[in-house]
């Protein structure tokens, strides 16, 4: 399998993703990594690690920053890292792209030159978050799209769905819609529209969900639109900064605290591993004819390499290909529901 890397995207630039891909080709061979970007710079980083073997790299010579506008950045940088990475999955030279950049960029770059899925109007970016019982809840949109209709969310629900029972092997997950309560009458606009295209679906539709429930271990799938899934998701990964720190500073204040900190390091570092979101793998842009990962900026070389696996995976789970089926098979039935 072939995995397009954009080796430029991230806070601290080449150094993270290069590393992160190493490490994926040391643990995998039968992935070929492609690390696009600014050659001499990515040169440098694998003389510093001392690798080579099932690398190469495709230069691209200019870098979309974070701070750039989406639209004004792709049409100025037509030869960055994020666009040169995508054209090579299109192109079939690669199976999947991984990218820890600037996310709007490579959401716009992979609709415009991946196209969407059949049926599909808008991608949704998934991320698996930690819950009770050891399972996951896969949240969708993250951010992908922060203005959606009722049809985008009812195909978040199914992309979703088909994710999590191919990739993870859940049978009928189930899916709720995030609310601001659990009552059917509550909720937006949005959310009360999206209710009825859910009820008559053939989703393992559990009705509305309040933010708490994303934890509870009762839901596989949670639907919302990519403003409230992205508040979300900086709220988790700021939550598991601070309670890290917090048991830190609590548990070093005393010497009993530090002596029973100590007999209970192995749950604390289970805890930690759950929290952690590198641990994760990025989230997919489900939606668009390719298979795309993208993970926060702020990854480290585990991080990339555990992104680059879950690629991996996605192109090897045909993913696409079951939710090209599933919408097909609903479109009728949306289109009787959107008529009604």
């Amino acid at each position: 399998m072939r995995v397009a890397v954009d080796a430029m995207g991230g806070d601290v630039g080449p150094a993270a993703m290069v590393e992160g891909a190493v490490l994926a080709a040391r643990a995998s061979s039968d992935v070929q990594i492609t690390l696009v970007g600014l050659t001499g710079q990515i040169e440098a980083e694998l003389t510093r690690l001392s690798a080579g073997g099932n690398m190469e790299i495709h230069h691209a010579s200019q870098v979309i920053e974070m701070n750039e506008p989406s639209k004004v950045a792709l049409r100025e940088k037509a030869d960055s890292s994020i666009t040169r990475a995508i054209h090579l999955l299109k192109d079939g030279k690669a199976d999947a792209v991984v990218t820890a950049g600037h996310t709007g960029a490579t959401v716009a770059a992979s609709t415009i030159l991946l196209r969407c899925l059949p049926g599909i109007r808008r991608p949704g970016l998934a991320v698996p978050f930690p819950a009770h019982n050891d399972r996951k809840c896969l949240v969708i949109d993250v951010g992908a799209n922060i203005g959606c209709e009722p049809e985008d969310l009812l195909h978040y629900g199914e992309m979703a769905s088909v994710f999590v029972e191919t990739v993870d092997g859940i049978k009928s997950p189930s899916v709720g819609l995030m609310s601001v309560g659990s009552e059917a009458a509550k909720g937006n606009k949005l959310v009360k529209q999206t209710q009825e295209l859910f009820e008559n679906s053939d989703l393992n539709y559990k009705g509305n969900a309040e933010g708490g429930d994303v934890f509870g271990g009762k839901l596989d799938v949670l639907v919302c639109d990519g403003f409230v899934g992205n508040v979300m998701l900086k709220a988790l990964e700021g939550l598991a900064v601070w309670v890290t720190e917090a048991l830190r500073d609590e548990l070093s204040r005393t010497w009993w605290l530090k002596l029973g900190a100590a007999a209970c390091k192995p749950g604390f570092r289970e805890l930690r591993s759950k929290l952690d979101t590198a641990g994760y793998g990025g989230a997919p842009l489900l939606g668009v004819k390719g298979n795309v990962i993208i993970t926060h900026g702020a990854s480290g070389p585990r991080a990339i390499s555990y992104t680059i696996q879950r690629a991996l995976d996605l192109a090897k789970a045909k993913v696409n290909e079951r939710i090209s089926a599933e919408v097909t098979q609903h479109a009728s039935l949306d289109t009787e529901v959107e008529d009604a």
